[in-house]
């Protein structure tokens, strides 16, 4: 459940008629920004809306040069940056969102620093900014730059957490009139720290998959007792003070952020001990399976992210046994006999599969696509969900018999085609792949020229153990149009 007070404005008076000049005072600057900004929030989305958030900015920025004592001012400006930098229609480039997320931490600093929300926002920005660095696009200082923006995030988010704890247990002032507000402010408070806290639970996380031990288990240990405070404050909370609907949203928050958390730590043991920490992983599906039992199936974050959990299981399953070919050769035993006879160090180097690592996948991967596919069921526009099942279909494909190959490619077919429609032409190549596999000849050679057309986008390393099948061996054309010649 995204905080609610993540992107709060400090409202200043209703702003009165004015000339088209530029403003002269920094409460006039004020005024016309919080004007640009409701036009901007008007569209919600677009490149209008972009237009009118970065005048907005201007304008705050022009504030703060006439003004820059006044402290709402960096935090409107920095948030409105973060908003920026979060955009998905349009979405900028992973440059520029470096530069708003970067701007934004710099604004945020600025701000007041006993304002939760602004210190709030400040972290989400320093995660933002972690997240851009972490994503291989060689933008910004790469892992050293992450590290020292989750680590302030973790700081700043400590401090938020105990600047709303001792407002939560404040005594209401006196002056205070129910009649006034539409929403419990204990309700709206129980929601905010539950919230603060996941926050800071996910930070912790992306932090610990950066680091070496012993750090990472402490970090892992407290991102943990993140989610423990939480769930204990949910648990103390009355029905008085939180509703019924309310509570399940937030106890089905509680078990998304806590599978994140475990399905992390399960990816780091398999990345660095090569091993496959299946109770671990376990423990996380089986968080997801409680938030979908209270959501009663109709939540796409924890269907996406049970999908998640058990793709990287999959992964880990790989990696613990030296990859998907030594996994498919331990199942023919005559070639892997051949294979492993010519090099003696080959079997040293890497562990021996076991029997059940092939029927292990497949029933992973099974089970990542009836949890990606009920979640597309909900959100048929989503470009990013079809994408994922296109995926997960592709890299099903080697595990299964010929017969069943050209099935799955043609599900992955469907699937890009259908992320291809909404947008999304970074999946040309892959859905080359996929009709490679199906020897659709005609329909590949055509994808293949829309992709060179198309600047030979690549739609990253989701699928890139899944090459093109040995029949493109056989095509003419195919090594032209792979170098984008044709």
């Amino acid at each position: 459940m995204p905080p609610p007070a993540k992107h709060m404005k400090r409202q200043k008076p209703a702003p009165a008629a004015k000339e088209s000049s530029k403003p002269t005072t920094a409460e006039e600057a004020v005024e016309e920004a919080l004007a640009l900004e409701d036009k901007g929030d008007r569209y919600a989305s677009g490149p209008k809306a972009v237009r009118f958030y970065q005048r907005a900015c201007e304008m705050y920025a022009h504030a703060h040069a006439l003004d820059a004592a006044d402290l709402d001012v960096p935090y409107n400006w920095g948030r409105l940056l973060l908003i920026l930098a979060e955009f998905s229609e349009p979405e900028f480039e992973p440059k520029a969102k470096h530069g708003l997320f970067k701007d934004a931490a710099a604004r945020l600093r600025s701000g007041d620093p006993r304002n939760a929300d602004c210190q709030f926002n400040l972290a989400q920005a320093l995660r933002g900014l972690a997240e851009v660095v972490l994503e291989g696009t060689e933008v910004g200082g790469g892992q050293r730059e992450a590290v020292a923006a989750l680590t302030e995030a973790d700081a700043v988010l400590a401090a938020v957490y105990q600047l709303q704890k001792t407002a939560y247990e404040a005594p209401p002032p006196e002056t205070a009139n129910e009649a006034e507000t539409s929403e419990d402010p204990a309700e709206s408070q129980v929601a905010t720290l539950v919230d603060t806290l996941s926050a800071h639970a996910q930070t912790l996380t992306m932090l610990f998959k950066e680091v070496a031990e012993p750090e990472a288990s402490i970090l892992y240990e407290r991102a943990r007792q993140r989610l423990a405070a939480a769930q204990g404050i949910l648990d103390s909370v009355s029905a008085e003070m939180l509703s019924a609907h309310d509570k399940t949203q937030v106890q089905i928050d509680i078990y998304i952020r806590h599978a994140e958390v475990l399905a992390a730590r399960a990816d780091v043991t398999a990345q660095v001990a090569h091993r496959v920490d299946s109770e671990t992983f376990g423990f996380a599906v089986e968080n997801l399976s409680r938030a979908l039992d209270l959501a009663e199936g109709n939540n796409v974050e924890a269907l996406c992210e049970k999908g998640d959990v058990l793709c990287s299981w999959a992964d880990a399953v790989k990696t613990a046994n030296g990859g998907l070919d030594k996994i498919l050769i331990a199942e023919q035993p005559s070639s892997a006999a051949a294979d492993e006879g010519s090099s003696s160090s080959s079997s040293s180097a890497h562990p021996t599969s076991s029997p059940t690592s092939l029927s292990t996948l497949r029933s992973l991967y099974t089970r990542a696509v009836e949890s990606y596919t009920a979640a597309y069921t909900i959100e048929q526009s989503s470009a990013s969900i079809a994408t994922t099942l296109g995926n997960t279909h592709l890299l099903r494909v080697p595990l299964h018999s010929a017969d069943e190959r050209v099935i799955l490619a043609e599900n992955a077919e469907k699937y890009y085609r259908r992320a291809a429609v909404l947008g999304d032409r970074s999946v040309l190549t892959a859905l080359a792949k996929a009709l490679s596999w199906s020897g659709k000849e005609a329909d590949c050679k055509k994808v293949l020229i829309a992709w060179a057309k198309n600047g030979q986008e690549e739609s990253g390393d989701e699928t890139a153990e899944i090459g093109f099948a040995e029949i493109v061996a056989q095509w003419e054309w195919f090594d032209a149009a792979i170098a984008g010649q044709m």
